[in-house]
């Protein structure tokens, strides 16, 4: 007399698995293709974004969404009143892509990468006699190397005394951390270096320094 043995894993046990893995599948779909776009916003929020940069923040949040509109669509789980409104749909999100990312070549080839490089204006004040302030002009460059900008005076002046100032370098100006180092080179063949905090506006053509321990205040404004 044989047993009947029940399998270990009956098919009505299996079938509702089976049933559930368009759903997962839908679902890992949707992690793959939306949650990138949105860490990739996330991330570009916590820095300085350039216009280049949020259009193609937008570009990519677009594409991601409408690819994602399609496969519901393809799926008959989320489907359109009438044919044209889909062709609309994917129509215009074609357009906006291809519009987005002429824009976006557009604007990478013809904004300035380090917008802080030039020439500039410096007025530093002494605390002790702010009625004569030394003006001068000097010229910054941005290193990729140490991911800051730094540059030279023009000559200041030719005094040898421990007085004045002969000529100055800018050895450190980091914009996101809003700070400036200078070294002054003395006629006498001393140094002093100088650090302040920042304060800017005119949408960046114009620094100041805030006030702190030193008897020095500097500003820098792009000349006229």
């Amino acid at each position: 007399m044989t047993e009947n043995i029940k399998p270990e894993h009956p098919v009505e046990d299996t079938i509702p698995r089976l049933k559930r893995l368009p759903e997962k599948a839908l679902t890992l779909m949707l992690v793959g293709i939306l949650v990138p776009t949105a860490l990739y916003s996330y991330h570009l929020a916590q820095g300085s974004p350039t216009p280049a940069d949020l259009l193609v923040a937008v570009s990519i949040a677009l594409f991601s969404s409408v690819l994602f509109l399609w496969i519901m669509d393809a799926t008959d789980i989320l489907s359109f009143k009438a044919p044209w409104v889909s062709k609309s749909v994917y129509g215009a999100a074609i357009v906006s892509i291809l519009g987005t990312s002429v824009a976006v070549y557009k604007d990478y080839f013809s904004a300035r990468k380090y917008p802080y490089e030039g020439p500039w204006q410096v007025i530093l004040t002494n605390s002790a006699d702010p009625t004569r302030p030394t003006e001068f002009s000097a010229v910054l460059t941005y290193s990729e190397d140490g991911g800051r900008y730094w540059g030279y005076s023009n000559l200041i002046s030719t005094a040898q005394d421990s007085k004045t100032i002969v000529w100055a370098e800018v050895t450190d100006f980091v914009p996101e951390e809003k700070t400036i180092q200078l070294r002054l080179h003395l006629g006498d063949g001393t140094q002093r270096v100088y650090k302040w905090p920042l304060t800017m506006s005119r949408r960046g053509r114009f620094l100041k320094s805030e006030p702190n321990n030193t008897d020095l205040s500097v500003e820098l404004r792009r000349p006229i």
